[in-house]
């Protein structure tokens, strides 16, 4: 009987080892494909890395607990593997799975590194819902950042308020923007260079948004320290190709000319093809402006190369292996066939015949070749045709509002540059206005934005149906918008001001059964030689903000201002 329990309890230990050691070997390889995939989400190729994560996750399911970090880690890779690839659905689907999962595990043990990885989980949704519904993702950054405050997680605390002031610009409140911005500052470590880089690019994005440039320029050279002293060479670009894109809208073209070249410079060095068409697009656009047409013509050369190099490249060096391929091994036949000829005199028909044919059979080969060779050529032409065609449809959507259709800032300041050029060629003035919706957050807070982007819409439609197409409207942002008159005197252009107020005014926008009306405030001044961009922005903010003051609803003129 004794014998029979020490045989059972043997077993017993027997069969507990072996699981054990079975589960300690499936955590194992599950951690090696888990490494493989963390090295390659490192190096950017987030295609590559899905495979191992998804790899590790099946073998951890299938043979251990699910309820412990590695396998949360897991889950929370997958969803930043499908974010990084625009796979928004199945992100969400992960991380809500990761959230699941923590909130099982805290309710048994309370654990202070799952607390983190839950609020890394809930920032990334907000960083997703954040392009549809700043609201929701402000929720979501706000749940993070309390479970941040709870943990003393600092550099999550400095996220958290640096993706909440990203979302308050989206939704048009820069001042807020700008002051949540600023807390992220103090929680950022004084050798994070990249975070601060980051902060201070999205500062400068506030400010050109508020018409402050030279602010914006500040914050942008304040960037571009951090980012040099922690070498981020892509937040680098991104910050000389802004600062460009400044000095150029101020006329500085040589400033922003500096700035590109840095861009451009550094581009090369990490082989950043996007960002070198990108830089050579805006070069280009930059030596026109000033009259330099041969640098415009060299950089418009270059930038047709290095787009021609995505399908060009690789095709002719395949093709040109082929047809050495093809001749060598024809070559060595012919070779053969002779050498046998010369050697048995008795089949010399036979081999003249297998010499002829494997003849015809190069030349067949060869016309082959050169036809199909013909045929690629032509499909790269295709290929860079459309190319070209998507680099105009990107360059126009680029300078369009998405809600409105009309230019945006870009489109404007590019129509400006170009207008007043003429105008000082041709010696001729024109006028320019601001347009400001009176009382418009009032429809957002009653109605909801949707109603409001409708009457937006609506509005845009009345504008362009009562200019001329000579004429520029523009989204300035949020409820203001430009108006630009070629070839109009100050005193016409108050005119046609006037009719577009009185027309919005008279007219009653309906939207879901809901009749809204709605005023406009107008601040209009005229260009003279000694004027740039940002005068007559300040004159006509001047002339609308006196409109504003005496009682809205009216079109109040630069000379009215100075008047008063």
């Amino acid at each position: 009987m004794m014998k029979n329990k020490l045989i059972f309890i043997f077993f017993t230990l027997l069969t507990c080892l072996i699981s054990y050691t079975s589960t300690e070997t499936t955590k194992k390889e599950a951690l090696s494909f888990f490494n493989k995939g963390e090295k390659l989400y490192s190096n950017e190729n987030y295609s590559k890395a899905l495979e191992e994560y998804l790899k590790s996750k099946a073998i951890y399911e299938k043979n251990s607990s699910t309820d412990n970090l590695l396998y949360i880690r897991i889950l929370r890779r997958i969803g930043d593997c499908y974010y990084y690839l625009s796979n928004y659905k199945n992100a969400i689907n992960f991380y809500q799975t990761a959230i699941e999962k923590i909130d099982s595990i805290i309710k048994k043990q309370k654990n202070k590194k799952l607390l983190i990885h839950k609020g890394h989980l809930l920032t990334m949704l907000g960083n997703i819902l954040k392009f549809v519904n700043c609201e929701k993702a402000i929720h979501y950054y706000k749940q993070s950042l309390e479970i941040y405050k709870k943990t003393g997680y600092k550099i999550g605390i400095g996220g958290c308020y640096l993706n909440i002031g990203d979302c308050l610009a989206k939704k048009g409140d820069l001042n807020s923007a700008i002051e949540y911005t600023k807390k992220a500052i103090k929680y950022f470590n004084p050798n994070d260079f990249y975070s601060l880089s980051i902060v201070y690019s999205n500062l400068s994005d506030y400010y050109i948004d508020k018409h402050d440039f030279e602010k914006a320029i500040s914050l942008i050279n304040k960037s571009i320290e951090y980012s040099l002293k922690g070498n981020r060479k892509r937040q680098l670009i991104f910050n000389y190709i802004k600062l460009g894109k400044l000095k150029k809208a101020q006329k500085k073209c040589n400033e922003a000319l500096t700035s590109f070249n840095k861009a451009l410079e550094l581009s090369k060095k990490i082989n950043d093809k996007d960002a070198i068409r990108k830089t050579l697009l805006l070069m280009g656009n930059c030596y026109a402006n000033s009259g330099n047409y041969e640098k415009a013509y060299n950089c418009a050369m270059e930038f047709i190369k290095n787009s021609r190099e995505l399908f060009s490249k690789q095709l002719i060096e395949q093709l040109a292996a082929l047809e050495s391929k093809q001749k060598s091994k024809l070559m060595e036949k012919k070779l053969k066939t002779l050498e046998k000829s010369s050697q048995i005199q008795e089949k010399s028909l036979f081999l003249h015949k297998t010499t002829l044919a494997v003849v015809i059979i190069f030349v067949v080969i060869l016309f082959w070749l050169l036809w199909h060779r013909q045929k690629l050529i032509e499909e790269i032409e295709q290929k860079n045709k459309n190319l070209e065609m998507l680099i105009g449809t990107v360059e126009k959507v680029s300078k369009t509002d998405d809600l409105t259709g009309l230019p945006n800032r870009r489109g404007l300041f590019e129509f400006l540059e170009r207008e007043i050029s003429r105008a000082i060629r041709q010696k001729e003035k024109f006028s320019f206005a601001i347009c400001d919706l009176d009382n418009f957050k009032r429809i957002n807070d009653n109605f909801s934005h949707q109603v409001g982007d409708i009457v937006l819409m609506a509005v845009s439609k009345t504008f362009q149906d009562l200019t001329r197409k000579v004429d520029i409207v523009a989204r300035f942002g949020g409820e203001e918008f430009i108006f630009v008159f070629p070839s109009t005197p100050l005193k016409n252009a108050k005119k046609v001001c006037e009719k577009i107020r009185k027309t919005i005014e008279e007219t009653e926008f309906v939207v879901f059964d809901t009749p809204i009306k709605i005023t406009l405030t107008f601040g209009v001044t005229e260009f003279t030689p000694q004027k740039n961009f940002e005068t007559l922005l300040q004159e006509a903010d001047k002339a609308l903000y006196l409109g504003k003051e005496t009682g809205k609803n009216k079109v109040v003129t630069y000379f009215q201002y100075l008047e008063k």
